[in-house]
């Protein structure tokens, strides 16, 4: 199944999303990876470890988003956003234990490919698309919908919440994934008195990013070891 394909078939199934979250907002990253919530469980992801023998591990991070987000002018660029902060905080977590570091492909390199190669972009296999960016695994995020407010006070209280959906792919496989999941994602309220809204948006975006990387990085009882030794 082709890149398009897939988006438009997993934004159709978005409904069967697997978990919700309730943390706080702008937590260092110490106390974010030490609390013991459920969300840093990575039990849905697939985590992104060397394979044949390699000693490094090159992930591309593609993040799509729906007609919803893209025609919204309060969301412009929300989808290159949050693709390159997932592809920061892969690369920031997979340095903790430090000689387990993951490289991510440069947004430009994969912006090359969009513009240079339509064709393969938009119905070429992820595996082909992996081959292409010169990546071990595809990680591929199909955005559905996001907001910064909550509904019941409008742009009085921001609350951040997305769905979305998840798929993990590999340069040598069948061009099916090797996993793939719902993600729903809930933040408490925040009174926009005291975080304007363009500092909120990039602090939920910091947030989303973190609970997607955690499920594809070393496991958090790891991850916790390694930080007790710093």
């Amino acid at each position: 199944m082709n890149r398009k394909a897939l988006t438009w078939f997993r934004r159709g199934v978005l409904t069967a999303l697997l978990t919700i979250f309730g943390f706080g907002c702008g937590p260092s990253l110490l106390w974010f990876l030490n609390r013991g919530d459920e969300y840093k469980d990575p039990a849905t992801g697939c985590k992104f470890e060397p394979k044949d023998g390699k000693k490094t591990v090159t992930v591309a991070v593609l993040v799509t988003a729906s007609n919803q987000i893209t025609t919204n002018p309060n969301m412009a660029g929300v989808d290159r956003d949050l693709e390159a902060k997932i592809g920061a905080k892969i690369a920031e977590l997979s340095k903790i234990p430090k000689d387990s570091a993951i490289t991510v492909v440069d947004s430009a390199k994969i912006d090359r490919l969009r513009q240079e190669n339509p064709n393969l972009w938009n119905t070429g296999s992820m595996t082909e698309i992996a081959k292409a960016l010169g990546a071990d695994y595809v990680l591929d995020v199909t955005l559905a919908s996001m907001s910064f407010f909550d509904q019941q006070t409008g742009k009085e209280i921001c609350r951040g919440n997305a769905s979305l959906s998840v798929a993990v792919y590999d340069s040598v496989g069948s061009g099916k994934p090797l996993t793939q999941y719902g993600h729903q994602s809930n933040a408490p309220l925040r009174d926009t008195s005291s975080l304007p809204v363009n500092l909120y948006r990039n602090t939920y975006l910091d947030r989303l990013s973190t609970e997607i990387a955690l499920k594809h990085v070393k496991h958090k009882g790891e991850i916790e070891r390694e930080l007790t030794k710093q």
